[in-house]
């Protein structure tokens, strides 16, 4: 069985002299960006082999570093008391599908601009992550699950990232 932790952090961005309050999420003690932008790494490689000629003035490597996990974490809206990431989701992004849920949104402060998707499904005992999707980029980004949480750590963390901005 996966944990998982929703921390409220304050989060430096380019746009704002201030910093965001946002829910960064970690899996099995992993940042959920770095272990999305490992596995989406290979796919920004060959998209860039692939559009080479619109980006011949940037050094190699410039455009896959920049589209693998370029993601944001969610606001604080997101955070408890809101049933955002049990399901009950508070916007639908550009591209999503009924039934999935927004867990990670672009960098450029649009949500829905680059968003990482997922289902979520619960029972009694667990919260599954499955289905994992970037809503812009068709890459195949099943190697991050499913993610199985005991419900009752996963509600736990949740709270606790509602407190956490709270206080």
């Amino acid at each position: 069985m996966n944990t998982i932790e929703f921390r409220a952090v304050l989060l430096p961005v380019a746009w704002e002299p201030s910093r965001w309050p946002v829910v960064d999420i970690a899996v099995d003690g992993v940042s959920l960006i770095q272990r999305v932008r490992e596995l989406e790494l290979p796919y920004a490689e060959a998209e860039e082999i692939e559009r080479a000629s619109e980006f011949a003035d940037l050094p190699p490597g410039t455009l896959a570093q920049e589209l693998a996990g370029n993601y944001m974490p969610l606001s604080t809206n997101f955070a408890w008391p809101s049933r955002h990431f049990l399901g009950e989701r508070l916007e639908l992004p550009h591209g999503g599908d009924e039934g999935e849920t927004m867990v990670l949104g672009c960098t450029c402060g649009i949500n829905d601009c680059w968003a990482l998707l997922t289902r979520v499904v619960l029972t009694e005992q667990t919260v599954t992550w499955s289905g994992f999707r970037n809503n812009s980029r068709n890459w195949d980004l099943s190697g991050l699950g499913p993610l199985v949480f005991n419900r009752s750590q996963y509600e736990d963390s949740l709270r606790s990232s509602g407190n956490d901005m709270a206080a």
